[in-house]
């Protein structure tokens, strides 16, 4: 009986060998697909990395690219306003030397007109102070319009330019 029994503990022994060999064998296969899976997932987050960080590279370039155009535009704006005022004003400096000489000619025709007698045609009216010398009324009427209209022509061309400076500008943020 003892043959029989060293016999079986044998193949029991050689079956728990084979039992634990077996188990060492899928433990290490297992190990080595994990390991392989998770290099696998490693080298697909990096290829997917580096691509964003590529893109985000080039949108950052972009984006300098497009800043360096509007801000060249907006001086380039800037410029093109200050000559347009500098225009503006040589303009209203050439009208107020026209006005100047106008008034001038005004003048000497009003104390012509004085000097020739002319006559007062008007009653007193209620409620105001009678007009003695229509052409000296008129005149001032003429140099106070004519101031007014000179204001009013700086202001609006200073709007204008500032106007189409803005919409300049604007335009220059649409690529």
């Amino acid at each position: 009986m003892m043959p029989v029994l060293i016999k079986i503990g044998a193949a029991l022994a050689l079956l728990v060998a084979l039992v634990a060999g077996y188990k060492a064998w899928e433990s290490h296969i297992e190990a080595r697909g994990f390991e392989r899976g998770r290099a696998e997932v490693q080298a697909a987050w990096d290829k997917e990395n580096a691509q964003r960080t590529r893109h985000a590279l080039v949108l950052s370039e972009s984006n300098r690219t497009e800043e360096a155009r509007r801000e060249a535009e907006k001086v380039k704006s800037a410029h093109d306003a200050q000559n347009l005022l500098a225009r503006a004003r040589a303009d209203a400096a050439g009208a107020d030397r026209a006005a100047g000489s106008l008034r001038g000619q005004l003048a000497v025709y009003v104390a012509d007109a004085r000097a020739r007698g002319a006559a007062p045609n008007s009653q007193p009216v209620a409620g105001g102070a009678p007009a003695s010398d229509a052409t000296g009324v008129l005149a001032d009427l003429f140099q106070r319009a004519d101031t007014r209209a000179g204001v009013l022509a700086k202001a609006l061309d200073a709007a204008f330019i500032a106007g189409r400076t803005c919409e300049r500008e604007h335009d220059t943020l649409t690529p």
